[in-house]
Order: structure tokens, then sequence, then C-alpha cells
């Protein structure tokens, strides 16, 4: 990964886009480290609303009628109102996930007095009615004042180090705070709450920011290389410019082909038209020589127009034939003409350039553009597809994240089991479409390696069936190989992985349960093995059979467990089918399942 990385770095990252490409990084890392710190502040702000909350409703579950009973002191330990309210927070301490203690405490004279709390009276933690509660924040005296709740950062006392939730209990009547009631959790695991709540939110950032980061790498490389096509097709214009500059001097110099044509006959050439179309001076000069051999048949009409525009004056300054040569070679050459006298009468003066060349540059940059051009709408839809497809995995990443989030104490562990299973489903379905599309790119920039040779088809889809296999058994699928042992085909074993992983996992996502799966091959002709991938699963229709193996089609189909497509993989089989010489075709039927068919070489 990290060879492919720096080769397309190397390849296409310029001094000047490098610097764009770390300032990018910068930003994503600035926005990355902001957005996790808003995240940790949401987080704690969220979680000691909900330890308030729960606090504030269990506070209101104690019978506000025998705290007014109790006075806070040693004597209150027999009285029923002690009792009731004991019960009550032992209760309070089981039902709540995390709460260490939950405590009683009021205040006489300035001073902080405990009136009951969960502990067990021969526990070491055991704080008796009437125990001066000396450890208090002074802040905590506040509470009897304000009548506010309150949340401590983390605080150590004699029982260890805690974050306390407080909320004061008033009197109905009077208005007057009689008691608060005091909930505390143990401050590593509360830190600990946090912190994986935290990691829990940043995993989307950390992945939204490095996907981010790759498409303005990818970005800026795909601008590199257009501009570098701009660059090579503006130095071969000035080439170009050049080679014709040269040519018209040299023809100044040392005329490159000179003739002169006197009423359909030739009555003059000079060396470079005999060294050039391999005639000799007289027979160039034989009166039986038609002037019109020498012209390629294409141009023949033109040339019979031209001409007798020339001697009507209408013609054009200059024109391109083609000429053919005494041994059949084919010259693509500009003629500039003009009327002279020549013996007493009109004649056609040519003086012919040789324009091979900048034919084949303007052919050769007539095909960058059209490749260009074709770049840029592959690349617009192949963007379109990525945002697409990227869309689904995150939306049930942040689903599911945020109802464990905001949810996380209320779910059984067969719940949050569950919800992990979809994150992990989500999260192989967007590493596929990672693979995919790091493929793709290798494929379009050339670097995907190809390198041809015989090997086992059977060994090779049973390798596939292997790797696919685990998922296939959890939906009660049967994969079943029947390729012939002796099989042998001659392609890219790498390339050919990547097709048959693709087509296998279609398969077994549009599968039902207990659905088969079966894996043929067969020579069919010349050599040619016929592949085919079956599946007794949803199938479809003819309207979505003719949408497939098209990038500016989107199918959008979901598996029969509601699996997600990525659709680049038909995209990527069709490519590299044709790259290996095949072709590839489906055919279906809806409610009967689908077959792909592809085809390989046999041998080389």
């Amino acid at each position: 990964m990290k060879k492919r990385i720096y080769g397309m770095s190397k390849d296409f990252l310029t001094k000047k886009s490098s610097i764009v490409v770390i300032l990018i990084f910068i930003l994503i890392a600035i926005l990355g480290v902001v957005s996790i710190r808003h995240t940790w502040n949401h987080v704690v702000k969220q979680n000691s609303e909900a330890a308030i909350k729960t606090a504030k409703i269990a506070a209101s579950a104690l019978n506000g009628e025998m705290i007014k009973k109790m006075s806070g002191v040693p004597e209150d330990i027999g009285t029923i109102a002690y009792k009731s309210v004991k019960q009550r927070l032992v209760k309070i301490k089981s039902l709540i996930d995390g709460a260490r203690f939950t405590y009683l405490f009021t205040k006489k004279e300035g001073k902080l007095y405990f009136m009951a709390d969960s502990e067990p009276e021969d526990a070491k933690d055991y704080s008796p009615p009437g125990q001066e509660y000396s450890e208090a924040d002074t802040n905590y005296i506040k509470l009897f004042d304000s009548g506010e709740e309150l949340i401590t950062p983390p605080i150590t006392d004699r029982w260890g180090t805690w974050v306390s939730v407080l909320v004061p209990i008033k009197d109905e009547t009077t208005g007057r705070t009689i008691a608060v009631f005091g909930m505390d959790y143990e401050a590593n695991r509360w830190r600990s709450t946090i912190v994986l709540d935290v990691l829990r939110a940043s995993v989307i950032i950390v992945v939204a920011s490095l996907l981010l980061l790759f498409l303005s790498i990818k970005f800026v490389s795909q601008n590199n290389l257009l501009k570098n096509k701009a660059i090579e097709r503006k130095q071969a214009e000035a080439e170009l410019k050049e080679s014709e500059e040269k040519f018209r001097s040299l023809s100044e110099e040392s005329p490159n082909m000179i003739f002169i044509n006197k009423a359909g006959r030739v009555v003059y050439v000079n060396k470079k038209c005999q060294e050039i179309l391999g005639y000799t001076r007289d027979e160039f000069l034989d009166p039986r020589f038609n002037f019109l051999d020498i012209i390629a048949p294409e141009h023949i009409e033109m040339v019979k127009e031209n001409f007798a525009d020339r001697y009507k004056g209408k013609a054009k300054d200059s024109y391109e034939y083609a000429l053919v040569t005494k041994d059949k070679r084919r010259i693509e050459t500009s003629i500039s003409a003009k009327i002279i006298n020549y013996e007493g009468g009109n004649a056609i003066l040519g003086i012919v350039t040789d324009i091979t060349e900048r034919k084949r540059v303007e052919l050769l940059i007539q095909r960058q553009n059209n490749e260009l051009q074709e770049l840029n709408a592959t690349k617009d839809k192949f963007f379109s597809i990525i945002a697409h497809d990227l869309r689904s995995p995150f939306q049930g990443f942040l689903g599911v994240t945020e109802m464990m989030n905001e949810n996380i104490g209320e779910f059984s562990t067969e719940q949050i089991v569950k919800f992990i299973g979809e994150l992990n489903k989500s999260a192989q379905n967007l590493y596929k479409l990672l693979q995919n599309l790091l493929d793709w790119a290798q494929l379009k920039k050339g670097s995907f390696s190809f390198t041809p040779e015989e090997f086992s088809l059977s060994k090779t889809v049973s390798t596939n069936i292997e790797q696919i296999n685990k998922r296939a058994i959890r939906k009660g699928i049967t994969i079943i190989n029947e390729v012939p042992g002796e099989q042998k085909v001659f392609a890219d074993e790498r390339m050919i992985n990547s097709i048959l992983g693709n087509l296998l996992s279609n398969a077994v996502k549009f599968s039902r349960k207990e659905g088969k799966v079966t894996v043929k091959a067969k020579t069919i002709s010349n050599g040619t093995v016929e592949i085919a991938v079956g599946d007794t699963g949803i199938g479809m229709s003819e309207r979505v059979v003719n949408k497939l193996f098209k990038i500016d089609e989107k199918v959008g189909k979901t598996g029969t467990d509601g699996e997600l497509s990525t659709g680049l993989g038909l995209l990527l089989c069709k490519e590299f089918v044709e790259k290996l010489g095949g072709k590839i075709w489906v055919e279906s039927e809806e409610g009967k399942g689908s077959t792909f068919y592809f085809t390989l070489q046999e041998r080389n």
C-alpha cells in the first residue's frame, strides 16, 4: 500500500501540487482535531446532562415526607423514615449502571452531615447518620442556597476519586432545600465512558478525513495529468510548427520536391521527386506517364477539380494530397502551386512538402484530445458513483453509532453484538469499495501490472470460494465448484481473482437463504474457455440487465440480506475481461437467478 501511494505521488505530484496536498492535509488535520475536540466537549456535556437527568429522576423517587422526618443524627437509624429512605437509596444504586454510591446529606450550623447512604452498615465505606461530611467541597454547602443541580470534576476523598452528581431536594411547602441527593461515579470509569464514546464518534471523522485526503490527492494528481497532457500537446504543436518552418527553409535552399505540370503532362521534376517517389526523370517526362497515377485513388477527383480551378484562378494557395510511390508506399503531402509561364504557355509549378510526420502528430494530438475528453467524462461519472456509494456505508455507520452513543446503557449484550455486526457489515462494504477503487484507479492510469501466465482455473476458483464461503455459510448458501480439475487458462491471475471475487460476492449477495451458487467452465472453440458463475437468487429484469457494465448507469439494488452494492464491481470485471481479450455478459430472469459468463484464452 505504501509503495502504491509513493508511486502515485512520484508520478503525479509536482513540487507545487505537493505543497497544495500538504496544506490540504494540514487543513484536514486541523479540522479533524477541532471536530474531535468538539465531539469531546459534546460527549462530556451530553454525559453530564444525562447523569443529572438520571439523578433528578432518582431524587424524585425518594419520599420527601420521610426525609423531612429525619434530622441527620445517629438516632435516625431506628426510625421508619430512615429505613424507607435507606431501602430506596440501595434500590437506586442497583438500577443505575456505573453508580458506586448514592447518599443523602443535610446542612446544620454551616456544616454538612450524612443522613443515609446505600452501603451496608458493616461496610468500610458506610457513612452513618450524623457523621460529618468533612471532605465535602465548599460548593456543596452553596447548594442549599442556590437549589441548583451540580456535577463535579473528579474529586479525591477518603473513599477514592469520584465524579459526583448532586441534586437538591426541596420542601414542597416552603421551597427550602432540606437535603441533597448525591450519586458518585468512579472517575476512571466516567472518563473511560467518555473516551469510548468519543472514539466511536471519531472513527467516522478519521475515516472521512482519510477519504477526503485520498480524494484530494487523486484530484490533484488527475489535474496534474491533464496539465501534463496539455503541455505535451503544446510541445507537439511547437515541434510541428518548427518542423514546418524547417521544411519551408529547406525547400527554399534545396526544394524537397518540385514539379511542373503543363496541359496534364509532367515537364519537369527535380532530383528530390525522383528520390522520394522512386521514378526516374525519363519515366516522369515520358508522354505516356499519367500524373494521376501517383495520386491516392481517393484524391484523384479532388486533384482534377483543383487543377481546373488553378487555371481559372479560383484554387487556394495550397492543399493536401496523398501520393503513392513506385513501390506502393503512401506519402502524405502538402502542395503549394501557382500558375507560371513555361515555354510560352501556362503551367502549374508545384512545391511538395512531405507532411507524413505532421499528420501522424495531428492524429496523435486528436487522439489525446479524445482521450482527455473521455477521461474527463469518465472522471465525472466515476466521482458521482463514489459519492453515491460512499453515502450508504457512512449512513450505516452514523445511524448505528448515533443510536449506541445516545442509548448505550439501555441495550443488552445481544443488541450491542447485533449493532457491531451492522458496523462490520458496513465496514466490509466500504473496504470492498475502496479495494475496487484502487484497482480501478491503477487500471486507468496504466499502473496495474499485467502478467498473463498459464494456471489451474479450478484451484483459483476454489481459493476465491474459500475467501467468501464464510459469508455464504451465514446465509445458508452453498457454493459449488464444477470447474474440471485439468482446466487451465492463460491470463493474469490477479485480474481473474478480482473478477471471480466480485462475481461470487454478487451471487451470494443476491441469493436467498438456502440458495446455491455454481461455478462452471468449458472449452467452446478455438482454445476459448467460457466460465459461468450462476446463482438461484432474485434475478434481474431485462431493463436492469441492459444497464449493467455501464459507468453512466446506476442500478442500485440491495442484497437479500440488505447488503449494499459498491457499483464498481461489474465495471471492473468488464475492464479486466476486455483487457484479457475476452468478453462478459449475463443471462437473468426475475425470481429465478442470474448467470454471468466471461471468456478467456486456454493457452498462449
